[in-house]
């Protein structure tokens, strides 16, 4: 019987708690810290062990990819692509004071991840003076139809609220810069 009661606690505590980190609440964006059930090893012959709920910080969402929630809204001056969905679009683009290179992209897109260090160096390099934004297609697929969106990566850069530039899939850097510094001449 002391077997089973170990048997049971192996069975629910894993050697290395890393080995579970990550994997509870998997997908979703919650902050709390995962609850895990442990089997406590004071149990006597013929008896349950008695369980307890013990918090693991480290299998908590921490130190992940922010939310679009948390870098929508970005200015041009945090030298950081910014994350725009249907609601901030007017704002963050259309009334923006300087030229906006938008890009519309999905996660799943392998071209579209090979642009990412581009669009992130150019944020960094054109602050204060351009702004990159991204529009996720997976969530705002009605930009992508209101702009005629195909193929993607597709690139748009928008000066005074119209649409200036169309650039569809991956090119390199130094072509979106000629474009970023033709709108602001």
């Amino acid at each position: 019987q002391q077997q089973d009661a170990e048997f049971q606690l192996l069975e629910s505590e894993p050697a290395d708690p890393s080995e579970t980190a990550g994997t509870e609440g998997a997908g979703t964006a919650d902050t709390q810290p995962a609850e895990r059930t442990k089997a406590t090893e004071s149990a006597e012959p013929g008896e349950q062990p008695e369980t307890s709920t013990e918090q693991y910080p480290e299998a908590s969402s921490e130190g992940a990819e922010p939310t679009t929630e948390e870098t929508e809204g970005q200015t041009e001056a945090s030298g950081e692509p910014v994350m725009v969905t249907s609601a901030s679009f007017e704002e963050e683009v259309l009334t923006s004071d300087v030229p906006v290179l938008v890009d519309f992209y999905a996660d799943w897109c392998m071209p579209c991840q090979m642009l990412e260090p581009a669009l992130e160096t150019l944020a960094s390099d054109y602050a204060g003076r351009a702004k990159i934004a991204r529009v996720d297609l997976e969530h705002d697929p009605d930009l992508g139809e209101k702009y005629s969106i195909g193929p993607i990566p597709a690139l748009l850069l928008f000066k005074d609220g119209e649409v200036v530039d169309r650039t569809v899939g991956v090119q390199p850097q130094e072509h979106f810069e000629r474009t970023l510094d033709d709108a602001l001449e």
